[in-house]
């Protein structure tokens, strides 16, 4: 029976702790504008994250829970201003948050991601691959 309790609780301890206020994230490869004032809360399991894209100012809030769940919204993709469904699920792999994800409109596929996020310091690194409206993207963003 405890072995049961132990490994219901191993996604908990082994989820990376990255709540913070981070002033700035900048990219590494120039491929985007990054964000500012990027906000993490963290409750076990579940992360808030809050920040302001540089290219369009706008804040934007999302809610990510590392159970390997999907979870679907409906979201302006705001690089190519479309209204698409996405489904996004969410693990834990040790000290790595790890989001995947994809956006349709319409019932046609218009974007994917992978994303991975790990303390790098006392700030955070967030790399991110996919697609954007069939155009390869990649980045690599270094919060401080």
């Amino acid at each position: 029976m405890r072995w049961i309790l132990a490994l219901a609780s191993l996604p908990v301890f082994a989820c990376p702790q990255l709540a913070g206020t981070y002033l700035n994230c900048r990219s590494t490869t120039g491929a985007t504008s990054g964000v500012t004032d990027l906000v993490v809360t963290q409750q076990g399991i579940t992360y808030v994250v809050s920040a302001t894209e540089n290219s369009t100012h706008e804040r934007m809030t999302e809610t990510f829970v590392a159970n390997g769940v999907p979870a679907q919204n409906t979201r302006v993709i705001p690089r190519i201003n479309v209204r698409a469904n996405t489904t996004i699920t969410t693990t834990c792999d040790g000290q790595v948050l790890k989001a995947s994800g994809v956006a349709r409109s319409a019932g046609l596929p218009v974007g994917d991601a992978a994303v991975e996020v790990r303390r790098r310091g006392r700030g955070l690194e967030v790399r991110a691959t996919g697609r954007l409206a069939g155009i390869p993207v990649s980045d690599t963003l270094i919060c401080e």
